[in-house]
């Protein structure tokens, strides 16, 4: 008979042991090595991508403050219109007031005048003549109280038109 050699049991394990740890090594060598390069990539990626949201967030942040800037400038304007308005009111509330008080010196005059007609024909004649006066007085203070209207808004709507002004000059600039 011939003798067959047969590996030892404990032969065949450290070799098996040595064959899987060789895998191992290998295994974690590749994995470490991928992971280093997946590592610098992805650093690579994230370093060009904070860079890049670095110049939109400073980019962003000037649009920020012009934004803010911008709507400053808005409040600002209305502020100023409110201003002139109040002062326009002011000023129409003046002439009204002085517009009526005159309205009762000119009733109180002809209130005496009237009554210090002498006769029916005195009396038609001041009548007619406080008519034509009355009538002359509204068609002047009514073009007055127009003419104040129309500074008042024409001042008071200033500010806000340069700001309609600038923000279309805004769009205009974007859309170009």
């Amino acid at each position: 008979m011939t003798a067959v050699k047969t590996k030892t049991p404990a032969k065949s394990v450290e070799e098996a042991v040595a064959v899987t740890q060789e895998t191992i090594e290998t295994v974690v060598k590749a994995g470490t090595e991928a992971a280093s390069k997946g590592y610098e990539q992805a650093a690579a990626m994230t370093k060009d991508q904070v860079e890049a949201a670095a110049k939109m967030g400073s980019a962003a942040f000037k649009g920020y403050e012009d934004v803010v800037q911008f709507n400053k400038e808005n409040v600002d304007a209305f502020l100023k219109s409110g201003s002139i308005m109040a002062r326009g009111v002011q000023d129409v509330s003046k002439t009204l007031f002085g517009m009526a008080r005159g309205a009762i010196d000119d009733g109180m005059a002809a209130g005496k005048a009237l009554a210090g007609a002498k006769s029916l024909t005195d009396f038609v004649n001041v009548q007619s003549g406080l008519m034509k006066t009355g009538f002359d007085k509204m068609i002047s203070d009514g073009a007055k109280m127009s003419e104040l209207g129309a500074r008042v808004t024409e001042e008071a709507l200033a500010p806000i038109n340069g700001r309609v002004t600038a923000a279309m000059e805004k769009l205009r600039k974007t859309a170009a």
